[in-house]
């Protein structure tokens, strides 16, 4: 017998809009670091976008899209997932490799394990 759920739920609203063009497969939201991870499947990589969850309209938020960041990884990412860790390491699934990889979350490999 499964023990009760626990649901987060999560809202926004939009400050800016912007145009994404990438095929993604998987998405993994970091509260710690305030971040949200996207798999992009066509350009092979991982991007990571700031999530603001200050709804002041007198902080300036121009200084976000300088924070994002993207990295290559193997090829054709789908899922992703956080570990436990403080601060929590990025977990990609890569399908067209057949490998799991940890990544710091800026970017950095730390290791990957192949099926």
């Amino acid at each position: 017998m499964k023990g009760p759920r626990k649901i987060l739920r999560v809202s926004w609203t939009a400050k800016k809009t912007f145009t994404v063009v990438l095929q993604v497969y998987g998405l993994a939201a970091c509260a710690a670091l305030g971040r949200l991870y996207i798999s992009d499947w066509d350009n092979d990589s991982v991007h990571a976008v700031p999530l603001s969850v200050d709804n002041d309209p007198d902080i300036d938020d121009e200084d976000d899209e300088d924070r994002a960041t993207s990295w290559d990884v193997a090829n054709q990412p789908a899922g992703l997932s956080l570990t436990a860790a403080a601060p929590p390491n990025v977990l990609v699934a890569c399908h067209g490799a057949g490998k799991v990889q940890e990544w710091s979350p800026d970017g950095i490999l730390i290791r990957q394990v192949g099926f």
